[in-house]
C-alpha cells in the first residue's frame, strides 16, 4: 500500500493550539510580509473553512471589489464550486486579516494570487510547501497532533457545526465524510 491510499487521520485545532498560532505568526521574527501572509492564510483558514487548494488560490479580486472588502467569497473558477457551492461569509475577524495583509503587501500591485510563491510570484504559494510550514510550526509550538492546511478546514467544520444546534448528528457526519475528513 502506498502512501497516497492511506487515510491519515488529521486533527483540528483546539482553542488554545488557536491561540498560540495566532500570536506566532504576529509576533514571529519573520519578515513582517511573511508573518502577515501566514497569519491571514490561518484566519481565513479557520474561519471560512476553505479548502486549501482554494485557499491558496484566492485572488485579489476575490476579496475586493473596487478597493473595498467584499462581505462574502462567491464561488468563481477559483473556488471550486463542487466543495463551496455557497457564497461563503467573510466575518470581521478574516476582513480584518485580509484588510492588513492587503495593506502591507498590495499597496503597489494589487492584482494576482493573495498568498503568491516566493520564488515565482505569478503562481500561488504551493500546497505542498504550505502543509509542511504548517507541521513545522505545530512542532516548532509543541502542539502534538498530525496537522497539515486540512486541519483549517476541519477546525472551521469542527466548531461550526458542533456549536449549531440546527444540525443532526447525520447531517454533521455526511457534511464530514462527503469532504475527505
Amino acid at each position: 500500500m502506498n502512501h497516497y491510499s492511506r487515510q491519515l487521520n488529521i486533527d483540528y485545532f483546539q482553542s488554545d493550539d488557536i491561540r498560540k498560532l495566532k500570536e506566532y505568526y504576529l509576533n514571529s521574527c519573520r519578515y513582517e510580509s511573511f508573518r502577515l501572509r501566514d497569519y491571514t492564510l490561518f484566519v481565513v483558514g479557520i474561519n471560512t473553512g476553505l479548502f486549501p487548494q482554494d485557499l491558496l488560490n484566492l485572488s485579489y479580486n476575490d476579496i475586493a471589489n473596487n478597493d473595498q472588502m467584499q462581505e462574502f467569497l462567491t464561488p468563481t473558477e477559483t473556488l471550486h464550486k463542487k466543495y463551496n457551492p455557497y457564497p461563503i461569509y467573510l466575518n470581521q475577524a478574516t476582513k480584518t486579516a485580509l484588510e492588513n495583509y492587503v495593506q502591507v503587501c498590495f499597496k503597489y500591485r494589487p492584482v494576482g494570487f493573495l498568498f503568491s510563491s516566493r520564488r515565482h510570484p505569478n503562481d500561488p504559494l504551493d500546497l505542498h510547501t504550505y502543509n509542511t510550514q504548517v507541521r513545522y510550526d505545530c512542532k516548532l509550538l509543541h502542539i502534538d497532533g498530525h496537522y497539515n492546511s486540512l486541519s483549517f478546514r476541519k477546525t472551521f467544520l469542527h466548531y461550526f457545526l458542533h456549536e449549531k444546534e440546527s444540525y443532526t448528528e447525520m447531517e454533521i457526519k455526511q457534511i464530514y465524510s462527503s469532504n475527505s475528513l
